[in-house]
């Protein structure tokens, strides 16, 4: 089958293909296309909640509900305690799911105490913003959980 003097080659063309193998195996190969973080603030399945902020709250409120000065004045200790409460609720160690009925009820009061706060359109507007978030989050974990085809 072989000859004497084909054995020689042979080998060296095994010798050969391994060194090439073994040299393409060495490099990585490129990621074709990386894949960016997340932009801030933006919830993900795998990020968790986003943190309570009382400030960050408080003008992002004063804007969307065009907050008079003593509103702004009533509005900043409860989302501050809210803040506090939030803050505790989530101390490391606490279990997820522990921690998040915790934090709904702490929402739910502080949405109490907002909504005296509030005036007619200003509560109309409100209870529209929440519906909006709760139709985001929906979206969000709906179209994450969908599996690929």
């Amino acid at each position: 089958m072989f000859r004497k003097s084909s054995i020689p080659l042979v080998v060296a063309a095994t010798i050969a293909l391994c060194a090439l193998s073994s040299a393409r195996a060495a490099e990585p190969a490129p990621h074709p296309k990386p894949i960016p973080p997340p932009a801030t603030g933006v919830v993900t399945p795998n990020s968790g909640l986003p943190a309570f902020d009382a400030g960050k709250r408080l003008a992002a409120l004063t804007e969307q509900l065009k907050l008079t000065p003593v509103q702004q004045a009533e509005m900043k200790p409860v989302l501050e305690d809210t803040e506090t409460k939030v803050k505790a609720a989530r101390a490391p160690g606490t279990p997820p799911s522990a921690a998040l009925d915790k934090v709904k009820s702490i929402l739910d009061g502080a949405d109490i105490q907002i909504r005296v706060i509030l005036d007619g359109a200003q509560k109309e507007e409100w209870e529209r913003m929440k519906e909006d978030v709760k139709n985001a989050n929906r979206r969000t974990f709906k179209t994450a959980a969908t599996p690929v085809r």
